[in-house]
C-alpha cells in the first residue's frame, strides 16, 4: 500500500513539474503581438544604420555614444540614416524579448523593403537586440528582388530561445546576413552570451586592455571596447566580407 502511494506521489510530482516546464516554454515562445515604432526613414536613403538595445537598455549610455559616433562619422556620406531604435516595453522581459524581437524585426524589414535606393543595411545590436538581424534579413530578402548588403554586429548577444535552448544564438545568429561580427566576454552574468557565434567573425574582449578602467560590467564591456575601437573605416558600408574574415573565427584580445 505504501509503495503504491509513493509511486502515485512521484508520478504526480513529475507530472506537475512537466506541466510547469511546458507552461514556461509555451509562454516564452508564444507568438508575439508586438507593434513597434516606425523608422521614419528618408525615402531616398541608400545606407541605413540601426542600433538595437537589450533588455532594459533603451537608454544605454555607451550604445547611445556609438550611435552618435556613427552620425558624426558618416555625416559626409550622402543618403545615410542612423537610427537608435527604441523597442521598449517589448524589450523588458528576458523570457519574452526574443519572441517580441522577431516580430518587430519583421516589421522593420517590411519598412526597409519600401526604400528603392537602399544599398546597405548595418545592424548594431547589444544583448537581446541580437534577435533582430536574422528575421529582419530573411523577411527583407524575401520581399526585395535585389536586396541591400546586410551587415550585423552582435555585441554580447543574448542567445537564449525560450526557456530551455541556451545555445540557440551560438548556433544561429548571423546565418542570414552577408557579414556578421561578434564581440563578447566569457564571464558575463547575462544568460547565453559567453561563447562565440558559429556564423560570425568573433572577438573575445574578456582580457582586452582598458576593461578594469572602464567601470563597465562584463556584459557592457564589449560595448565599451567596440566604441573605443570604432573609426570611420569600420563605419563604411560593405567594407567587410567573410572571404578574409571567416565565419566561426575567434580572435582573443589580450592585455599587453
Amino acid at each position: 500500500m505504501l509503495k503504491r502511494q509513493v509511486i502515485k506521489w512521484v508520478v504526480r510530482t513529475v507530472g506537475g513539474l512537466l506541466l510547469i516546464l511546458l507552461a514556461f516554454v509555451t509562454y516564452t515562445r508564444f507568438p508575439s503581438g508586438a507593434i513597434g515604432a516606425e523608422l521614419e526613414l528618408d525615402p531616398a536613403a541608400e545606407y541605413v544604420v540601426i542600433l538595437l538595445h537589450g533588455v532594459g537598455g533603451e537608454e544605454s549610455p555607451v550604445l547611445l555614444e556609438i550611435a552618435e559616433s556613427f552620425r558624426v562619422g558618416l555625416k559626409a556620406l550622402p543618403a545615410t540614416e542612423v537610427v537608435y531604435y527604441h523597442w521598449a516595453p517589448w524589450s523588458d522581459s528576458y523570457l519574452r524579448s526574443g519572441a517580441h524581437g522577431v516580430v518587430l524585426a519583421r516589421q522593420l524589414a517590411r519598412e526597409l523593403a519600401t526604400l528603392p535606393n537602399l544599398r546597405h543595411i548595418r545592424l548594431i545590436t547589444h544583448s537581446a537586440g541580437a534577435r533582430f538581424p536574422d528575421p529582419l534579413c530573411e523577411t527583407y530578402k524575401n520581399l526585395v528582388a535585389k536586396p541591400a548588403h546586410i551587415e550585423a554586429t552582435f555585441i554580447d548577444g543574448m542567445g537564449m530561445r525560450g526557456f530551455l535552448d541556451y545555445t540557440y544564438g551560438y548556433r544561429n545568429f548571423g546565418r542570414c546576413v552577408d557579414f556578421a561580427s561578434a564581440y563578447f566576454t566569457h564571464d558575463a552574468e547575462a544568460p547565453a552570451t559567453n561563447e562565440p557565434l558559429d556564423h560570425a567573425y568573433n572577438t573575445d574582449v574578456s582580457d582586452a586592455p582598458g576593461r578594469a578602467e572602464s567601470g563597465l560590467d562584463a556584459h557592457r564591456w564589449p560595448l565599451g571596447y567596440f566604441l573605443a575601437e570604432l573609426d570611420k573605416n569600420q563605419m563604411q558600408p560593405g567594407a567587410r566580407s567573410h572571404t578574409g574574415l571567416a565565419r566561426g573565427t575567434v580572435v582573443r584580445i589580450n592585455a599587453d
